[in-house]
């Protein structure tokens, strides 16, 4: 394959044309304290929408969620309702073709350009399984997913495997031994392999921790061994950290996960309550992890340092990190009309460098979420097989809240070289690092493709 490197002048272009892209998008940013913000609130006379208890956004930036009421909506993130559908729930997933999907008792459904859905095979309650979680795509194409229960069977729950065409077939039945009734959602690792756990079952009935592989091979990391160890498992997915490690939730606190041998180490024990059931975990660019756990939401570090974000007294029912950098959630009950509230906290790190491959009509773009509180030094690079190509280093001001662009890989003169990885560092004057890894394929059949994305590892 023809290798073919970014001349010097090539590089001096990308960067005169991204710093004064970047300059005119900061200084039309507007400013936005780092304080909760109700976005809407649900149960206006007149509106169909009360007690909302799901949420997911889009890559479009949209927000789509559902309600007790039976309604499912489509929101922008300044609360303004869109468009209302029939859908069995809220989808949970968007695949790299721009899809989306969700999961229901006993389907997998897919939403139309219509507005409509279609459903998979159904789910035969008894043996395949019933209460599915939300499906992941896999980079074979393939979505994964788990189911919580079989009550015919041994009654602990499958993994699937689902086609495009909607039929599936169960890779793995749980036993009790190698975990029970899984409750969050599968992840792919930077090594391609699914990961997940489960909140029952294992060596001492605290739940379990396992890898997934394809074709299909089931093998148990690990099992919690209770309050006075590693914890129960909780009910958040787990996440890939800055250093491409995984990360998860325990009711001790966060652990993480090598993947080179892939050993639990329960780091240090928080110093406030984890929820079992309701809780949620982001990884941020900064090597912080956004923690969310009945009416609290932490942000902690590796070490076990932390700082309160928000109190919300009415319970947190969902919650997603947005991609413009903020945390955004529902809450079920009280409000302005006493139904319940959409909200926003804003990301309080002092820098957030963060960025995705995503497909616009079949052409992969770079996306881009920046912030920083005081000025610094933003560099984007790329890593090929054989070379390490530099695209832009500028220096940046202070920018708060955090901004959002694209570039169209087309517009830069990158190698044909197949699989390649973009890195992103922002270094401010608090000496803050923020740094992100992505990777996509360049080729010129990648570009006219949807080609795998996944996280790298630091």
């Amino acid at each position: 394959m023809t290798q073919r490197r970014i001349t010097r002048g090539s590089r001096g272009r990308v960067r005169i044309i991204v710093g004064l892209a970047f300059a005119w998008l900061a200084c039309s940013a507007p400013v936005r304290g780092q304080d909760l913000t109700i976005v809407h609130a649900f149960g206006a006379v007149g509106s169909p929408l009360f007690k909302p208890y799901s949420l997911m956004q889009a890559r479009d930036g949209y927000l789509y969620g559902a309600t007790f009421s039976g309604h499912k909506y489509k929101m922008t993130t300044d609360g303004t309702i869109l468009q209302l559908f029939d859908w069995p729930d809220s989808p949970c997933l968007e695949t790299r073709d721009g899809v989306l999907y969700g999961a229901g008792s006993n389907i997998v459904w897919r939403a139309n350009p219509d507005g409509g859905f279609t459903s998979s095979d159904i789910f035969e309650r008894a043996t395949d399984g019933e209460f599915l979680t939300c499906p992941v795509e896999s980079r074979d194409g393939a979505l994964y997913g788990m189911a919580h229960s079989t009550p015919g069977g041994a009654g602990y729950g499958t993994i699937f495997r689902m086609l495009r065409d909607g039929t599936f077939t169960i890779i793995h039945r749980f036993d009790g031994t190698d975990g029970a009734h899984p409750t969050s959602a599968l992840i792919e690792g930077p090594d391609g392999h699914l990961y997940g756990t489960s909140a029952d079952g294992g060596e001492f009935g605290a739940g379990t921790l396992f890898r997934v592989t394809s074709p299909g091979i089931f093998t148990l990391l690990h099992s919690f061994t209770g309050p006075f160890g590693t914890g129960n498992a909780t009910g958040a997915p787990l996440v890939v950290g800055r250093d491409g490690a995984l990360y998860g939730l325990s009711v001790s606190c966060l652990f993480r996960v090598s993947l080179e041998n892939p050993t639990l180490v329960q780091l240090p024990v928080c110093g406030f309550a984890i929820n079992h059931a309701a809780s949620s975990i982001f990884a941020g660019s900064d090597g912080s992890f956004s923690v969310a756990g009945g009416s609290f939401i932490h942000r902690i570090k590796p070490d076990g340092n932390y700082i309160l974000l928000a109190d919300i007294p009415e319970g947190i029912r969902a919650l997603i990190h947005g991609r413009d950098g903020d945390i955004y959630g529902v809450a079920t009950y009280f409000g302005t009309y006493g139904s319940g509230y959409l909200f926003r906290v804003s990301n309080p790190t002092s820098c957030d460098a963060t960025m995705h491959v995503d497909y616009n009509s079949g052409i992969p773009e770079l996306r881009f979420t920046l912030k920083t509180t005081t000025p610094g030094l933003w560099g984007v690079w790329v890593t090929t097989p054989s070379q390490v190509i530099p695209l832009w280093v500028t220096v940046v001001p202070s920018v708060t809240p955090a901004l959002f662009f694209s570039l169209p890989l087309s517009t830069l003169p990158l190698p044909d070289l197949g699989v390649i990885t973009f890195s992103t560092v922002l270094l401010n004057r608090d000496l803050a690092v923020c740094l992100d890894r992505r990777a996509t394929d360049t080729s010129v059949a990648g570009r006219s493709a949807v080609a795998p994305l996944l996280r790298s590892p630091w």
